[in-house]
């Protein structure tokens, strides 16, 4: 098998020469990266290109329903962290709402850019993808002048906002030094990532059955370690940060270990390109993601460049 030569993509420690298109485990941080001979860049957008292109009208209402429903039960089983994960949610949306001029980055389908835009947030959107930029247009003809194809921030703001992003970048140093270039100072800095989190399951080698080991849009899955260590070189510090094992991940990992790979490209249970057309299917599935454990949590994270 090729190989080459890789960095922690977290840390920076000289992980050697490793074996391509596989993930590798940092010894120092225990961050896991993905070693590649391509761009992030380039094998991002040509999934994003074509999510955008085959988007709407793929989902399962009835599954949709069911996972809703059971989405709920998790909720109420695992009150107490989701209700802390939501406070500090509302938190981060107070700061968007309430900043002098935010900046969304790779908002994808536009939802939550969508919502802050409504909450009268003074918030604009950047994405690579000119289709993402597109369809916002078309479903929100309104908001059309709050959305450009860019990779680049390119003017000074208060709060920079990005879910699911961060990880999907080759150097994530110096991606994190230019947002640090584009705040105002005193600004906020406010991410949503996939993370090895405390608490979570630790045994590395399953990652062939958890949905966020995604080759190759996933470049680097950061420990609480590795992140802040990130953080610290670059002059931002984290102000609040929490994590959720988020249901959606369970359900999508067990679908992996059920042999659905087609879960890890769709990335949606209740897409209807799954085949499960059967609550005989479904419902074990529903049932036993309730207490599955998970390597990555869904954390989202408060941090002020210093």
């Amino acid at each position: 098998m090729d190989s080459k030569q890789l960095e922690c993509r977290a840390c920076g420690t000289d992980l050697g020469k490793q074996a391509l298109y596989t993930y590798v485990l940092c010894g120092v941080c225990k961050s896991v990266s993905y070693n590649s001979d391509l761009s992030a860049k380039d094998e991002n957008n040509a999934y994003f290109q074509r999510y955008y292109e085959e988007r709407g009208g793929t989902e399962n209402e009835i599954n949709r329903k069911a996972f809703q429903l059971f989405n709920k039960l998790h909720t109420l089983i695992f009150y107490r962290n989701t209700d802390l994960f939501n406070r500090l949610l509302l938190t981060i949306n107070n700061i968007v709402n309430k900043s002098g001029l935010a900046c969304e980055i790779g908002f994808g389908n536009g939802d939550e850019l969508l919502r802050f835009c409504e909450s009268g947030a003074n918030i604009f959107g950047i994405d690579q993808s000119q289709n993402a930029v597109d369809n916002f247009k078309a479903r929100h003809p309104q908001y059309s002048d709050r959305v450009f194809c860019d990779d680049k921030i390119n003017r000074k703001v208060n709060v920079i906002y990005a879910n699911a992003l961060l990880e999907h970048v080759d150097n994530p140093k110096s991606y994190l030094e230019e947002l640090c270039e584009s705040l105002e100072q005193p600004g906020y800095l406010i991410l949503r990532i996939p993370m090895i989190y405390p608490n979570s399951a630790s045994d590395i080698r399953s990652f062939n059955c958890d949905i966020n080991f995604w080759k190759p849009c996933h470049r680097i899955l950061f420990s609480l370690d590795g992140l802040s260590m990130l953080m610290d070189k670059i002059g931002f510090k984290i102000i609040e940060l929490k994590g959720l094992e988020y249901y959606g991940y369970k359900v999508m990992n067990e679908m992996l270990v059920r042999g659905y790979k087609e879960i890890m490209y769709l990335r949606n249970p209740y897409d209807i390109r799954l085949r499960i057309e059967s609550m005989r299917l479904l419902i074990p599935i529903l049932v036993t993601s309730l207490l599955k454990k998970t390597i990555c949590s869904d954390v989202a994270i408060i941090a002020l460049k210093s």
